[in-house]
């Protein structure tokens, strides 16, 4: 499962993707944007965020913290973040 970008979620996304999938990777609206978070921010992403009163999980670390999540529920070597979770 590709899970890019990662958008706000439940508490329980990870455990339900884990149970259904056996390998993911995950992309921010920082790193994987291909412009090093400039498109993003061309798009006004930030703003869409403060507005939905989520300007909280606008921040590399929310990827992180969810990558690690999913380690903690997979077999290792399943989860990826970024280009190198698409190479063959």
């Amino acid at each position: 499962a590709a899970v890019s970008p990662l958008l706000p979620c439940s508490e329980h996304f990870a455990a339900k993707l884990a149970e259904a999938v056996e390998r993911v990777v995950v992309d921010d609206f920082f790193r994987g944007d291909g412009s090093m978070g400039k498109r993003s921010a061309q798009l006004g992403m930030r703003e869409h965020y403060r507005l939905l009163g989520l300007e909280h999980l606008y921040e590399e670390e929310t990827a992180d913290r969810f990558v690690g999540e999913l380690g903690k529920l997979m077999k290792p070597g399943a989860v990826y973040f970024g280009h190198e979770g698409f190479m063959p």
